[in-house]
């Protein structure tokens, strides 16, 4: 199985591919052999991959079968030209009539999802749930909707709990000592003693 594959791709023979017995070879030796087509150093190995893969890419059109039958009058010749008259200038109108529906479509697109990242990221649930709100986003195909759901029902992050209930706290708190605050208790002279 492997001789016809490595002689499916190289053009040679079964049996020439059998009779190098597995044989290594290396540089030269390989194209003579008919094993390869060209030698190519290491940092140029990508880019004749790449020129040779979008070579088989290239988009052939074939023409059209027809079915001939007993009411046909046309001639084949006459069909024939017919054909190659007017496919190519079918193909042009189609390619320039959808290549700005598809710039459209992607502006769409591009648009509708920034708006769906927007919308997510900035909601009122998405305060004190940055990170979680960050990954509702990226997720695909989640939804404003969906994503402000998960985000009501999920607990704030702590930091954010933290920094609120330190602010309560400090609210009722007293002023602290210092070289120029008086303290509350005005008859004690010695807290009122810069260090």
């Amino acid at each position: 199985m492997f001789a016809q594959k490595v002689s499916a791709y190289t053009g040679l023979s079964v049996q020439a591919v059998l009779d190098t017995e597995a044989a290594v070879y290396s540089g030269q030796e390989a194209i003579d052999a008919g094993l390869a087509d060209e030698l190519v150093n290491s940092t140029d190995a990508i880019t004749v991959m790449r020129d040779a893969l979008d070579a088989r890419k290239s988009r052939l059109s074939g023409g059209r079968m027809t079915k001939e039958t007993q009411s046909t009058t046309v001639s084949a010749t006459a069909s024939q030209a017919d054909v190659t008259d007017v496919v190519p200038a079918t193909e042009g109108e189609n390619a320039s009539a959808a290549q700005p529906d598809v710039n459209a479509q992607i502006t769409a697109a591009v648009a509708a999802e920034n708006s769906r990242i927007m919308g997510i990221l900035n909601c009122e649930e998405a305060h004190g749930r940055e990170e979680q709100a960050r990954v509702l986003a990226e997720t695909p195909g989640m939804t404003v909707e969906t994503a402000r759901r998960i985000l009501a029902a999920a607990p704030q992050s702590a930091q954010a709990r933290s920094d609120t209930a330190l602010d309560r706290l400090m609210q009722g708190a007293p002023a602290p000592l210092a070289a120029g605050n008086p303290a509350s208790d005005a008859v004690n002279d010695l807290l009122n003693t810069p260090v």
